[in-house]
């Protein structure tokens, strides 16, 4: 997603709702003159919003998964796309399995000690060669001009033109909030950042308390009420089923697919009842009932008529 935030001027600000690249060298950016005027050759600050903290943590995530957060867990992952935006960060990457949840707090918790540091960032322009020996990763297989720009970003050294923020610890928080796969032998990492991370955690609080209100119970009296429920209606299932199953095992009941029909008694409809279903008090009630409607029809045949 394109960059917003804004363009501010001595004599105005301009405040940027999306940027595009045009060209190589090239962006453009969109939005609406908030205040004041801009003039061709104004000095001017750009000041990237939200989308910064999403990129950064990124960056710290391309640099945990490639050092080996879920070592031990399958084949080695290889970057196959992402997504920044203002309220989350996405990752794709190849991997032969789900990540455990184990190895998703440890990427988690890695991301989180580096914000706490709160080290500044730096970036520079680097011949490309001299970038990769001074060990910088290089993501997507992208392609790459001469010279490249190198952010150092606490532990991770990477090759990016995205917009990041000025240290760690302005990124605020880092929380995981789902994975997945998307297609075979790809999995998806979704993370949120800042004041989007608080909020979800404080709905996910949200969600508990309601539980716990339900079940007047809360820790681990919570846990043996969720399962002894659970084994409950196993039980139940169970318990329905054991009639229909013993029924399908009785000797000499023929199965609804053998398509043979007994040779008894026909209904009024010429359907012959199968053997060993016939219930004689239920058949007296059903005569009943068809010589009502027999008769109801002669007395409608004869109005008409």
């Amino acid at each position: 997603m394109g960059d917003a935030g804004e363009i501010v001027a001595a004599g105005g600000t301009f405040v940027v709702s999306d940027t595009q690249k045009i060209q190589s060298e090239v962006f453009g950016h969109h939005g609406a003159l908030a205040t004041g005027r801009l003039a061709v050759g104004d000095k001017v600050a750009a000041r990237v919003a939200a989308h910064a903290r999403a990129h950064h943590a990124q960056s710290l995530g391309h640099a945990f998964d490639a050092q080996g957060p879920a070592r031990g867990a399958g084949a080695a992952r290889t970057a196959k796309g992402s997504l920044v935006d203002a309220d989350k960060t996405r990752f794709d990457f190849s991997h032969d399995a789900p990540m455990s949840d184990e190895q998703l707090r440890r990427v988690e918790a890695m991301v989180n000690a580096e914000i706490l540091r709160n080290e500044a960032t730096s970036a520079r322009i680097m011949k490309f060669d001299d970038a990769v020996k001074g060990g910088a990763m290089a993501l997507f297989g992208e392609k790459y001009g001469d010279e490249v720009r190198v952010l150092d970003i606490g532990s991770s050294r990477e090759l990016c033109g995205g917009t990041h923020v000025a240290r760690t610890g302005d990124i605020g928080f880092f929380k995981i909030t789902s994975q997945g796969g998307v297609a075979a032998g790809v999995r998806r990492v979704e993370a949120t950042t800042g004041e989007g991370a608080l909020a979800w955690v404080q709905a996910m609080e949200d969600e508990r308390h309601f539980v716990e209100g339900f079940y007047q119970a809360s820790g681990d009296a919570l846990k043996e009420k969720l399962k002894a429920e659970r084994e409950e209606k196993r039980a139940l299932g169970k318990g329905a089923r054991a009639p229909q199953v013993q029924a399908r095992s009785q000797p000499g009941r023929r199965s609804r697919g053998s398509g043979r029909r007994s040779q008894g008694r026909q209904g009024p409809r010429g359907l012959a009842r199968r053997s060993g279903c016939e219930d004689p008090a239920r058949d007296a009630r059903q005569a009943e009932g068809q010589a009502e409607v027999a008769a109801i029809v002669l007395v409608r045949a004869k109005a008409v008529r």
